[in-house]
């Protein structure tokens, strides 16, 4: 597979295989061999695994991984890497879990391109994801209700709300709570509306993992500032 065919090859994975702006986000974020790594990383592999795939020295590739990891790219559990199955999970896990700070930063330039193709290319690929999927009988965007419209909808009892519904319950559960910044508003920088207000990673051993890692803005929250978090964004 060529240079070339690579970068399409993860673009047309990720679902935006004919997106020339995309494109050019990866090709400035990658090489073609860390292209090569990533594709193989949609199902998790340890690095000996991914070695055999790849015929490559087990050390050296260790060090590729572990770079993939410091910029954010990958993620990474107790033995396996694993990259991302959805061009949204790439993008989030960037801008919400991703470096903020110090040497392995998203420069503004890779910033402003990720901007450029979300309002001009992928803002429509989602709707449409979104719609074939209502369309296809499924869910087009999940959509969790307010904690504060719950608590003043006395007709709407506990037991009628199902748990993917139950925010509140939700935050108390978790036994930790750990937020990262709006991906969106981080990367894209179109909003003065505050930033700490991404739970895609708390209660979760990759929130865990990162809040550590240098670089990252995530922080871990009492149960309390987590519920003013959430009244103060609804």
């Amino acid at each position: 597979m060529s240079e070339n065919d690579v970068y399409t090859a993860l673009a047309k994975k990720l679902g935006a295989p004919t997106s020339t702006r995309f494109l050019t986000i990866l090709n400035t974020m990658f090489s073609p061999e860390e292209v090569r790594i990533c594709l193989e990383l949609f199902a998790p592999a340890t690095c000996r695994e991914l070695a055999e795939t790849l015929h490559e020295d087990e050390k050296s590739l260790l060090e590729k991984l572990n770079s993939l990891v410091d910029r954010g790219i990958l993620t990474r559990g107790k033995t396996q890497f694993a990259f991302h199955t959805t061009l949204l999970g790439f993008h989030h896990d960037l801008a919400d879990a991703g470096v903020h700070t110090g040497p392995h930063a998203l420069s503004q330039a890779v910033k402003d391109m990720w901007a450029d193709f979300f309002y001009n290319e992928w803002s429509d690929i989602w709707v449409k994801q979104a719609s074939d999927r209502k369309q296809a009988g499924g869910q087009g965007i999940m959509i969790t209700p307010a904690i504060r419209a719950l608590e003043l909808s006395p007709n709407i009892k506990p037991e009628q709300i199902l748990p993917a519904e139950n925010w509140k319950m939700q935050i108390i559960a978790a036994k930790r709570r750990i937020i990262a910044p709006c991906g969106c508003r981080t990367l894209w920088g179109k909003c003065d509306h505050p930033r700490m207000t991404c739970f895609a990673v708390f209660d979760n051993s990759r929130g865990t993992y990162y809040l550590d890692k240098p670089g990252r803005l995530l922080k871990e929250f009492s149960l309390q500032e987590t519920l003013d978090i959430v009244r103060a964004n609804e």
